[in-house]
């Protein structure tokens, strides 16, 4: 009796401790998941001071149209204003809002950036010309921490195998080929004769002509949610599958907040 009464107390202090060491486990990863979004957070707030001193305008009263030199007649003073409350700057290369959201005070969701931008990184106002490739910038904050979040949950890895190794992949890859190929024909189309001159005789020609979705080489991959997702806000006609994916990826998230309220 004495010897199962043992073995049953034993067995209790298991259980107990393999619970125990369970719910440290959750916790453990609860606390590295939210690190790893306050990291995420960190670097994108010294990306955008970065972005900000080389190649945007800071201010609300240095902003004028002017500066944009690469702006379409539709970009208006309120969307720029809106961009400084979103991104703390306006990209000089700024072209013209790619998607906003719906309703009486649409948001602002993606901006349609120029191929090329110019950079002040020294700090001596030596303007320098670089590409860009990235012609649809996400830049609502709500949407970009979402996706974050949607990253730091394996998410990147998870659609991968999905676009590569599913039954439908020979399907999925076909799709994205041609995403990222009307991605590379809209942006080439973008730049002037005289910049398409100096892409060329800079050799950049496979950055910006030939390269996908935010200067995606290989079409097979998926890069940052982000830049998927901003492809497809933009142009949901180009079937950007990944960015399909993340949008119903989101709606999902927003169900099961909805749910549990």
């Amino acid at each position: 009796f004495f010897f199962e009464a043992k073995m049953d107390s034993v067995g209790s202090e298991l259980a107990s401790s393999a619970s125990e060491m369970a719910d440290t486990a959750v916790a453990s990863t609860g606390v590295a998941q939210k690190g790893q979004a306050a990291r995420r957070s960190s670097r994108r707030k010294r990306s955008q001071d970065r972005r900000a001193k080389e190649n945007g305008v800071t201010m609300p009263s240095e902003i004028t149209l002017d500066l944009i030199v690469n702006r379409s007649e539709n970009l208006s003073l309120s969307q720029l204003n809106m961009l400084i409350s979103q991104l703390g700057y306006v990209p000089y290369n700024l072209v013209e809002i790619g998607a906003s959201s719906d309703g009486p005070e649409p948001v602002t969701q993606v901006a349609k950036l120029y191929p090329m931008n110019k950079s002040d990184s020294s700090g001596r106002y030596m303007e320098r010309h670089l590409p860009f490739p990235t012609m649809f910038w996400l830049c609502c904050p709500d949407i970009h921490t979402k996706i974050c979040e949607l990253e730091v949950d394996g998410w990147v890895i998870k659609l991968q195998k999905r676009l590569t190794g599913s039954d439908e992949s020979a399907a999925y890859l076909a799709a994205m080929e041609q995403a990222h190929k009307q991605y590379a024909a809209e942006r080439w189309a973008l730049l002037s004769e005289a910049d398409k001159s100096l892409i060329e005789e800079n050799g950049w020609l496979d950055s910006l002509k030939h390269s996908g979705v935010a200067g995606m080489k290989e079409f097979t991959g998926v890069k940052c949610l982000h830049t998927h997702y901003a492809h497809h806000l933009a142009r949901p006609e180009h079937g950007n599958i990944i960015g399909v994916w993340v949008h119903e990826l989101l709606l999902l998230k927003e169900q099961e907040i909805a749910n549990s309220v």
